[in-house]
């Protein structure tokens, strides 16, 4: 808003804050401005978001800022596993209690290729095993579907257990 009144556009634009899909507009506009990039890639409707916004809220034509997203994707090994398996296991020996079934869940999700986790500053263990790959490029403009699929070769010239894949934007 301050840059808004200080570019001298404050009495043209109008600033709406709160999630898409709760709030309401009067008329169509021009711009969207948005904060969708979290924590993780896919997980805070990333996609759905501005497909929505941009359907039910802008004028064809209007601007979408962010507008385009790139996704990347590193194939590496990690020790995360082991320490939160590990961790499992001192909270109920500490407290003493079996957190066994809460183990066998963890090792379950984890076998499924379902667990997932923000790293840490210090990437908490990971080790690449090869290149970054590029996956896609989508234009948050003209994407009909929150549907992505993408297809990469692989090659892991460092060698070594690939268990992890690090999703970057």
């Amino acid at each position: 808003r301050a840059v808004a009144r200080q570019s001298g556009v404050g009495e043209r634009i109008s600033f709406v804050r709160g999630r898409s899909d709760l709030v309401q507009l009067e008329e169509p506009g021009d711009l969207l401005l948005s904060e969708i990039v979290g924590n993780r890639i896919f997980n805070e409707g990333l996609l759905e978001t501005p497909l929505d916004a941009r359907r039910r809220f802008l004028k064809p034509g209007a601007v979408l800022l962010p507008s385009r997203l790139s996704i990347w994707a590193e194939v590496g090994s990690s020790d995360r596993f082991e320490q939160v398996d590990q961790e499992l296991r001192l909270v109920g020996e500490r407290h003493g209690f079996s957190l066994e079934p809460l183990h066998r869940w963890f090792a379950g999700r984890l076998d499924a290729g379902q667990v997932v986790w923000e790293l840490g500053g210090d990437g908490e263990g990971f080790s690449p095993l090869g290149d970054e790959l590029h996956l896609t490029d989508l234009d948050l403009g003209t994407i009909d579907s929150a549907q992505v699929t993408a297809t990469a070769s692989l090659c892991l010239p460092r060698g070594g257990e690939a268990n992890a894949v690090l999703l970057s934007f």
